[in-house]
C-alpha cells in the first residue's frame, strides 16, 4: 500500500509539474497530533487512566485541480493508511456546479460544522448532536448556496432476533440512491442553514417475504458572530439513524422481529450550542456540549436482552478549549472535557480527558 501511493503522488507530481499548461495543481497537507490523558470508567475498568499520544488519522494530503478553462476542475484527499478521503471532479456551468465523486454531503458539509472540540480526532460533537454522514459516492448539483445530491445508499442488515440469533438472513436491495440537500442563508454577522435527507431500501428474505426499510434525517445550524463573540447551535431529527447511516454512539439500530414481522424503528434526536470569544489575532476560546437521544418503538424485551442494550439511551459531552496560533499555519489547541455514554446494556463508558491536538497545515 506504501508503493501504491508513493506512485499516486509521483504521477501527481509529473503531471503538475511538466504539463502546467494543461492544468493547475495547488497541493495542501495537514499534520496533526492527539496528546491527550483520558481516565475511562465503565463496567470493566473504574478509573483506568491511559496517555494517547499519536497521529491523528483525519491527518491529510491533496490537491484541488483547475483542469482547463471550461469550468473543469477536481480534487484528491488521501488520508493515513492510504485512506481515500476525497476524489471528485467539478464542471462549472455558470449557473452552479456539477460534482461526481467521492465528497462530503450535503447534511455535513459547509456549516454544518460548527463546533471546535478536537478530543477523538477533531470529534466536533459528532455523535453528540452532530449527525455526521461522511463522504459518499455521489452526483451533487450545487446552485449558489443550494445543494442537492444523490447518494450510494445505505443498506445494512438488520439486527433482530431469531431463535436466539443476533441477525436476519436476506440481501439487502436498493433500487434507488439516497437523497440529501441543504440551503444556507448567511449575512456577515448570522448563518442559518436546514438539511434534510431520505434513504430507503428492502431485505429480500430468503422466505420471500420482504421488508421495506425507511431513513429519514432533517436538521439545521445556526451561528450569531458580532464581532469577537459568536454563539452557535443546532438541531436534528433521524427516523432509523443507524438504517440512514448517521454516525451515533448510541444504540442506533433498528431492530427486526422476524417471528411477528414486527419493524422496531429507531426516533433519534439531538443538539448542541457552544459559544466562542476571540481574544486577539492568535487566541480564540471555546466552550460547549452536545446531546444525542434515541428510543425504539415498541421494544421488545427478549429482542433487547439479545443485544443487550435499553430501549432508550442519551450521549453527551461538554468541552472547553483554546486556539492557540504559534506561527502562520502551526496551532495548538489545549481542551479538557467530559462524555457521558449510555450505550448499550451496563456498558456505559464515561471519559474525562484533558491534552491537547497540534496541527500543521503547509
Amino acid at each position: 500500500m506504501k508503493k501504491l501511493l508513493v506512485g499516486l503522488f509521483a504521477v501527481a507530481m509529473v503531471v503538475a509539474f511538466t504539463a502546467p499548461a494543461m492544468a493547475e495543481w495547488n497541493f495542501y497537507g495537514s499534520a496533526r497530533m492527539s496528546t491527550f490523558y483520558e481516565i475511562e470508567d465503565n463496567s470493566a475498568n473504574d478509573d483506568r487512566t491511559s496517555l494517547t499520544w499519536d497521529k491523528q488519522g483525519n491527518s491529510r494530503f491533496g490537491a484541488k485541480v483547475k483542469a482547463n478553462d471550461n469550468g473543469i476542475g477536481g480534487r484528491f484527499e488521501y488520508g493515513t493508511g492510504v485512506n481515500l478521503r476525497l476524489l471528485y471532479g467539478t464542471w462549472d456551468f455558470g449557473g452552479g456546479t456539477l460534482l461526481l465523486g467521492q465528497d462530503y454531503t450535503p447534511s455535513c458539509s459547509g456549516n454544518a460544522w460548527i463546533s471546535n472540540q478536537v478530543w477523538g480526532t477533531d470529534n466536533d460533537l459528532i455523535w453528540y448532536g452532530m449527525p455526521y454522514i461522511g463522504r459518499k459516492p455521489q452526483i451533487k448539483l450545487k446552485v449558489g448556496t443550494f445543494s442537492v445530491a444523490l447518494i450510494q445508499p445505505n443498506t445494512p442488515l438488520l439486527p433482530g432476533y431469531v431463535g436466539g440469533a443476533d441477525t436476519v438472513g436476506g440481501t439487502e436491495v436498493a433500487t434507488v440512491p439516497m437523497l440529501e440537500l441543504s440551503y444556507e442563508l448567511k449575512t456577515d454577522m448570522f448563518f442559518f442553514r436546514p438539511y434534510a435527507g431520505y434513504n430507503t431500501y428492502e431485505i429480500e428474505q430468503t422466505d420471500g417475504k420482504d421488508e421495506s426499510i425507511n431513513a429519514w434525517l432533517g436538521g439545521f445550524t445556526f451561528g450569531v458572530t458580532p464581532g469577537a463573540f459568536y454563539l452557535k447551535g443546532g438541531a436534528f431529527y433521524s427516523l432509523n439513524p443507524g438504517a440512514y447511516g448517521v454516525s451515533m454512539e448510541t444504540g442506533q439500530s433498528t431492530a427486526y422481529d422476524q417471528a411477528t414481522r414486527n419493524i422496531l424503528e429507531v426516533n433519534a434526536w439531538g443538539g448542541q450550542l457552544l459559544a466562542g470569544f476571540k481574544i486577539s489575532d492568535t487566541v480564540t476560546v471555546e466552550t460547549g456540549g452536545g446531546f444525542a437521544s434515541y428510543d425504539q418503538d415498541n421494544p421488545d424485551e427478549d429482542i433487547l436482552d439479545v443485544l443487550d442494550r435499553d430501549a432508550d439511551a442519551t450521549d453527551w459531552s461538554v468541552y472547553l478549549n483554546a486556539s492557540i496560533t504559534l506561527a502562520p499555519g502551526f496551532f495548538v489547541v489545549p481542551e479538557f472535557g467530559f462524555r457521558d455514554r449510555e450505550d448499550i446494556g451496563d456498558n456505559n463508558n464515561d471519559v474525562t480527558y484533558i491534552g491537547a491536538k497540534w496541527q500543521i497545515n503547509f
